[in-house]
């Protein structure tokens, strides 16, 4: 979208669940309503007088700030930090590879270098590593990468770099590292490495079909899956720990094909559990060519990503969550913290973009020749990236031209929203000769794209609540105060002593009933809670602690609490507790809803209004009261200061509360009145069920046999058109054709659970039945079957 340069700068978007606007100049993502979004699209000066628009201007956005000069703000200090403070030296010590991989950027398919037997000799590895002491001073720890072509062809230089390293630096901290194929991951090379603690990334595609596709031997033309797979299951056999936190794998993913097949792979060889790996797609960086993305790719990822936000919700468990998306969970992360911590006043006048690092000090990747670079990913045959070498050292002129990159394209970046998201750097530049200003626009528009996505899937995930952005588990737990419970809490109680069987059996009946319908229950007993305490003054803030720790691990949609003792006393020798453990548990947490259970007698029938009142004003809950088909005898009970019960049937009790037309008290020992019970609790607590609201969308009522109309109701609300709805009961709604979004489909997944009331299991999610709008009518009308038929019984 274009904007006027006088007006804000600003990028707005919309999303299903609301409007916003990106605020350039403080860095902040500002939701607003639907008026101020229109008025924002079409700005003029007029606009100004707006009341809801003065209100954004007087709390400091909307401001038309550029930045004037282009200066990186670490220029100045570039000369202090390249003398003292380099810290990761990549060695490139072989410009050869035992494999011949059809996308490498060095297979000949791409204008840089190709494949070539260009060794780093010792003088040079040697020279390297003095540079890299004498400009270290003010680091305690540095970091040596080796690199490739495959750096295990040159094992004798790596053993004689580490050698020499820790002989001439003893009073650093070294973290040794590379990146290899795998193939030459033999007994004595695994040794060594886990003797000095290196930290491995393994290069593997998929399954050998997949891998062997592209991955094959330079001499053979044989695929190297076998022989990389034999390593691996050695290394973690022999070095389990060592594996498990030092061992990571990289996977070239290619948009042609699908994404499943690799994924699925990774996601069940156990050889890869709880590994970190990073997605790399086929580079388009001097390319002769363009990637292809085919259909059943973009499908699978998009479901995949989709699987990865419901995951945040407890929804899908981690083992069933794409191995090569956790990256972007990294990213998201990352994203909140740069967010916060580029909140500002107004853009400075003196600025650059964001996008490039510090070269030289960040990385200092040197080549074969003991030429030095940025970094590993730009072409050694481009002069603009060439900063130096070992003979000369840093080449500041030019490290300060790669840092100011802005430079080149100053009047596009200038107007640009995404100014202060960018990623673009040299490697975009160069054009494997000389700079090439093009090449950094040309990318510019996918960057912004990118940009967008990630404000989009970020104000999406942040409005549903999703647990990525919440504190960890550990941070809230070990606070001092009291945490908000989210999960909606049912007690049940006894109004007299000696009531106890009673409370345990009718948690168990409303469990049982509620899980019939598709709830996740779990039941507590308070009695454990308050006995686990050290003493009564922590009681309120343990207790609290035990409960959020159990909604945590349990991942549930009630909790049902029995609450001990009992409430009201029978005479001043039958008194019990008189209700000081329902205090303690409701100082703890917030009661959604308390079933008292209440003996059956002619006086507490007649007394039922007042029971209930007097309980909710005491407590401030709102209350259910059971009947227990039990009669208190007072007067043995006072006689023998015992309470003394004579048990009653059901139908006896049931026929009462029909007598009476005491529609307010339920008999759960009864099958119909317990279903009663349970549907008015679950209508009480509809706005608790669900962790995710989404207002903005319509509520629906429908029968059964309107949910086609419904659901498609509810895509067009997210923004599908008629016509592609109708196209997406047939094909996937990621597909070519409709390209919905993982995060509109996780807004539509919660708003049909909503509405049915019903529950999906992650068994269908993971069976892929929210692919097509028609597997998804499927899955609701067989839900509402089943929870007819329960009601029916």
């Amino acid at each position: 979208m274009e904007y006027n340069k006088k007006g804000p700068f600003i990028h707005l978007f919309q999303t299903p669940l609301g409007y916003y606007f990106y605020d350039v100049n403080t860095n902040q993502i500002i939701k607003i309503n639907n008026d101020i979004y229109t008025i924002l699209q079409n700005y003029t000066e007029e606009c100004k007088n707006n009341e809801q628009i003065l209100k954004l201007y007087e709390a400091g956005l909307l401001k038309t700030n550029r930045v004037q000069k282009i200066k990186h703000p670490y220029t100045e200090l570039l000369p202090y930090a390249l003398k003292r403070k380099v810290h990761i030296l990549i060695l490139q010590i072989t410009q050869n590879c035992n494999l011949r991989c059809e996308y490498c950027l060095y297979s000949g398919g791409y204008k840089t270098r190709k494949h070539q037997n260009k060794r780093m000799n010792w003088i040079t590895a040697k020279e390297a590593i003095d540079f890299l002491k004498a400009h270290s001073n003010e680091k305690k720890k540095v970091y040596i990468a080796f690199y490739g072509g495959e750096p295990l062809l040159e094992f004798e230089l790596i053993r004689k770099c580490v050698h020499y390293a820790q002989s001439i630096m003893p009073g650093k901290e070294i973290e040794y590292s590379m990146t290899t194929n795998g193939t030459l991951l033999n007994k004595e090379v695994i040794e060594y490495l886990v003797k000095n603690n290196f930290k491995i990334t393994v290069s593997i595609d998929g399954p050998k079909e997949v891998h062997d596709r592209s991955r094959h031997f330079a001499d053979t033309d044989k695929g190297s899956f076998d022989v990389i797979l034999e390593n691996l299951r050695y290394f973690r056999e022999k070095h389990l720990k060592f594996y498990e936190k030092n061992v990571g794998f990289n996977s070239v993913v290619s948009t042609e094909y699908n994404f499943s097949c690799s994924d699925d792979f990774f996601k069940e060889e156990e050889l890869f559990k709880d590994s970190i790996f990073a997605l790399s797609g086929i580079s388009e960086s001097f390319s002769k060519n363009k990637n292809v993305v085919s259909s059943q790719y973009m499908e699978e990822e998009q479901y995949e990503l989709f699987k990865l936000f419901l995951s945040f919700f407890s929804r899908v468990n981690q083992e069933n969550v794409s191995v090569l998306l956790r990256e972007y969970v990294r990213h998201l992360i990352g994203f909140e913290q740069k967010m916060k911590d580029g909140v500002r006043n107004e853009l400075p006048e003196i600025w650059h973009r964001s996008g490039p690092c510090i070269p030289g000090v960040v990385r200092l990747f040197v080549n074969a020749y003991g030429d030095f670079f940025p970094c590993e990913k730009v072409s050694e045959l481009a002069q603009i990236c060439k900063i130096g070498n070992l003979k000369e050292g840093f080449n500041i002129e030019k490290i300060e031209n790669i840092l100011n990159i802005e430079k080149e394209t100053q009047k596009e970046c200038q107007d640009c929203w995404a100014y202060s998201e960018c990623t673009s750097c040299v490697r975009f530049c160069d054009d494997c000769a000389d700079k090439n200003t093009e090449n950094i626009l040309s990318n510019c528009k996918k960057i912004r794209s990118s940009v967008d996505e990630t404000f989009k899937d970020y104000t999406v995930l942040k409005e549903l609540g999703a647990s990525l952005f919440r504190k960890d588990a550990e941070t809230i737990l070990n606070s001092d105060e009291k945490i908000e419970i989210t999960v909606p809490i049912i007690a049940i109680g006894n109004l007299l002593i000696g009531m106890e069987k009673e409370g345990e059996q009718v948690a168990e009946k409303v469990k049982r009933q509620m899980e019939c319908m598709g709830y996740r229950v779990g039941i507590l007993n308070g009695n454990d809670l308050i006995n686990k305490a050290l003493s009564i003054p922590k009681n309120i803030i343990e207790i609290n602690k035990s409960i959020k720790r159990y909604e945590l691990e349990e991942k549930l949609d009630l909790i049902i609490m029995i609450i001990p003792g009992n409430i009201a006393e029978i005479s001043d020798r039958l008194y019990g507790d008189g209700g000081a453990y329902l205090y303690i548990l409701s100082q703890s947490i917030a009661i959604d809803g308390l079933i008292v259970n209440v003996p059956y007698s002619e006086y507490y029938f007649n007394e039922r209004q007042n029971i209930k009142s007097e309980i909710e004003r005491s407590g401030g809950i709102k209350v259910y009261l059971n009947i227990v088909p039990k009669y208190l005898d007072i007067a043995v009970s006072e006689e023998e200061n015992e309470v003394d019960f004579l048990t009653l049937s059901s139908d006896f009790v049931k026929n009462k509360i029909d007598m009476y037309h005491a529609e307010d008290v339920y008999c759960v020992n009864d099958f119909t009145s317990l279903n009663d019970l349970i549907i008015e609790l679950i209508e009480e607590l509809a706005s608790y069920v669900e962790d995710v609201k989404c207002e903005d969308l319509k509520t629906f009522n429908m029968d059964i046999k309107d949910v086609e109309k419904c659901i498609s109701d509810i895509f067009e609300k997210i923004g599908l058109t008629k016509d592609l709805i109708q196209k997406a009961k047939q094909e996937s709604i990621f597909g070519n054709k409709i390209r919905m979004r993982a995060r509109e489909l996780l807004i539509v997944f919660f708003e049909i659970e909503r509405v049915f009331n019903i529950y999906f299991t992650e068994e269908e999610i993971n069976d892929f039945s929210f692919a097509s709008i028609n597997s998804i009518i499927e899955c609701v009308k067989k839900h509402l079957k089943n929870k007819s038929d329960v009601i029916n019984k």
